[in-house]
């Protein structure tokens, strides 16, 4: 279940972003889907994003927007804004779940990717701005100001709108720390055999000796990446610190890499992790003169939330006496 606005936003940015559906070929008009056509999709447009983005923050009690412009590059956009006052607003991102703002939470609004604000929308209301200066940073968020903005009230002006029907979000059944395990127990070979391949050789001496107290240690550090996707917020980073310091002997090296994904296929995994560099590095200790006592740590958390969503963290880890070159 979702029990924060923060915890919506994140679930919506795990949404698989496509292109946009259109009506009538190649030519056609751009269409909009409706939110249960988006969940079952597993994904869609940035402005579908937005749509449910909003709806969720409206659920949770918030005065949220749509907000239909056009984002640093000068292409057409939607994202998301909650009202606090005539003055103040929180820009959400649908796509990455990082909101800007005055907040101490919050990135600035300057860094914010999107540019000029056209017009807002939500079940109740539709704003067109009306200011000279349109960007999001510039503009005056008092929609009462006739000067500002021209405000269409949905029940006056449409009385027989249809909404659509509520689309409750299924909840999750999957048990994450059995998944976890089955996740390792696949990913672990495929790593090892990566390894023997590309590195040391058939028959090589390397190979790898998994410590499971390392493993264990890395878990703590998973669980602060996804609170800080969630929050913004990283607690328990200084003791996951401390804990590598303390299970790391003096005169070793400690490297360690994180990824998120947003799915359950190891191999995926595994393929990706493969194909970027530091991972590479990781696997392609071997001991020599310089590396001895060679020992790998993987982890994985698995982060479920609605509509067969995930957030999965790997990291993978090594430890060796010597210097890293």
């Amino acid at each position: 279940h979702l029990h924060t606005p923060r915890q919506a936003a994140r679930m919506v940015s795990l949404l698989q972003v496509q292109e946009d559906v259109t009506i009538g070929g190649a030519n056609g008009q751009e269409a909009w889907c409706r939110t249960h056509t988006l969940l079952m999709r597993g994904g869609g447009a940035a402005e579908e994003h937005a749509l449910l983005l909003c709806a969720l923050l409206s659920g949770f009690g918030l005065e949220a927007y749509v907000c239909v412009g056009q984002d640093v590059h000068g292409n057409g956009a939607a994202w998301v804004v909650t009202r606090t006052s005539s003055t103040s607003v929180t820009v959400w991102d649908p796509l990455t779940a990082l909101r800007y703002g005055r907040g101490l939470e919050m990135l600035p609004i300057s860094l914010c990717p999107y540019a000029r604000v056209g017009c807002l929308f939500n079940h109740h209301t539709i704003a067109a701005n009306l200011q000279a200066v349109d960007t999001v940073e510039a503009s005056v968020w008092a929609l009462d100001d006739a000067s500002r903005w021209h405000v269409l009230d949905l029940a006056s002006h449409l009385p027989n709108l249809q909404l659509p029907l509520p689309c409750p979000l299924r909840p999750t059944h999957l048990n994450a720390a059995h998944q976890e395990e089955v996740m390792e127990a696949e990913l672990r070979p495929a790593l090892e055999r990566a390894r023997e391949r590309d590195v040391v050789g058939p028959g090589g001496d390397g190979r790898m000796k998994w410590d499971d107290h390392l493993c264990h240690l890395l878990t703590p550090a998973l669980a602060a990446y996804e609170n800080q996707a969630v929050t913004g917020i990283a607690p328990g980073n200084e003791e996951f610190q401390h804990a590598i310091k303390r299970a790391v002997p003096s005169g070793h090296t400690f490297k360690a890499y994180p990824r998120q994904f947003n799915h359950l296929n190891a191999d995926a995994i595994a393929k990706t992790l493969l194909m970027e560099v530091v991972p590479n590095e990781i696997l392609s200790a071997v001991p020599s003169s310089s590396a001895t006592d060679i020992r790998f740590g993987l982890r994985i958390k698995v982060f479920p939330y609605p509509e067969d969503l995930y957030s999965v963290w790997v990291m993978l880890a090594v430890r060796f006496k010597g210097i890293e070159n």
